[in-house]
């Protein structure tokens, strides 16, 4: 995670970026950059593919950006998997209901 808490009193922090897109800059900026990149898959809101394992999900406060998070899909795909392996199957089943 990456982010800019005081972004909103004193101003961007120009030193971290996405593609090109800054923490404090419009979040439009960092799609429109990421799409001429050849990546930015829109996953759902706030949330696009980086490539074929990483996404990108971000906030924004009044449109702006002010934080980024990157995921690793495999590998939260792996640990849900393990996590669902370690509920008893009695649980499981209630929980699918």
């Amino acid at each position: 995670m990456v982010s800019d808490p005081w972004s909103s009193l004193f101003g961007s922090n120009q030193h971290v970026s996405v593609s090109g897109a800054y923490l404090g800059e419009p979040e439009e900026h960092l799609r429109e950059l990421s799409k001429k990149r050849g990546y930015g898959l829109e996953k759902s809101m706030n949330h696009i593919t980086w490539d074929e394992n990483w996404s990108l999900i971000w906030t924004t406060a009044q449109g702006k950006i002010n934080s980024l998070y990157f995921l690793n899909d495999p590998l939260l795909q792996k640990a849900a998997l393990r996590e669902k392996s370690l509920i008893p199957q009695n649980a499981q089943d209630s929980q699918d209901k």
